[in-house]
Formats: C-alpha cells, structure tokens, sequence
C-alpha cells in the first residue's frame, strides 16, 4: 500500500516527461503525473478492499474481485484524469 504512491509518481513523471518533451506543456505533464499517482492509489485501495467486501457478502472474492477491481479502478483513474484535465484546460 505505501509503494503505490511511488510507483504511480515515478510512472507518471515518466509519461509527462515524454508529453512534456513532446507537447512543451507543463500542464499537460501535471495532469499526467497526478493522474498516474491517483490511479495507482485507487487501484491499490480497491484491490485491498473490494475482495474484503465482496467476501463479507458471502461470495467468492477470488471470481468477483478481478474484473470489479478492474472495471473500477479504470473508471474512477479516467474520471479523475477527466476532471484534471478540465480545470487545466479552462484555466
């Protein structure tokens, strides 16, 4: 769980280097960055938790966390990569 922030960051200041190198934005690159890092933590968050509330509801957390986790943590990752990218761009 403590490692999930540094990987996101450390993949994320990968990828905005590349759009920064690429699209000379520094806040396209801080979008990514905090995105990325948002989106390693949700996904961990949810990996921990979701197969705990799935097994106290009496199912089988090993058939029903996978693609849960999944599904949810893409669409949390891009509604938040969304919602930067929003205020970035109307400001």
């Amino acid at each position: 769980y403590r490692i999930a922030p540094l990987l996101g960051a450390a993949s994320g200041l990968v990828v905005s280097a590349v759009a920064l190198g690429w699209l000379r934005s520094w806040g396209i690159g801080a979008v990514l960055i905090v995105a990325v890092t948002l989106g390693a933590v949700i996904g961990t968050t949810l990996g921990i938790f979701l197969p705990r509330l799935i097994h106290k509801w009496k199912l089988d957390p090993k058939v029903a966390a996978g693609p849960a986790v999944l599904a949810l943590t893409d669409v949390v990752t891009l509604a938040c990569y969304l919602a930067l990218a929003t205020l970035v761009l109307l400001h």
